[in-house]
């Protein structure tokens, strides 16, 4: 996500970077114009149930035309979910 004291805002919320500077700006301790807006989320292999139904819940609102901006960003409290 786009840091929220930048006036301003990325067409899709949450959005994907490509591995580059911008992306290890997000990962780091410090302040920088892009933040994680999700928290890295593990997917154990045979226990993917929960991972691909969340994600074909919002697939399905997106197919009927009912996806909305998130209410707050981040969506998720990202904290401690990468090594600093």
């Amino acid at each position: 996500m786009i840091m929220p004291l930048i006036p301003r805002r990325a067409r899709l919320d949450p959005f994907a970077l490509d591995p580059e500077e911008d992306a290890y700006g997000a990962l780091s301790g410090v302040t920088t114009e892009y933040q994680m807006a999700w928290p890295f989320t593990a997917i154990d292999q045979g226990e993917e149930s929960q991972f691909i139904e969340a994600w074909m819940g919002r697939f399905a609102i997106a197919a009927m035309g009912n996806l909305r901006h998130p209410r707050q960003m981040p969506e998720g409290n990202p904290q401690g979910s990468w090594r600093k």
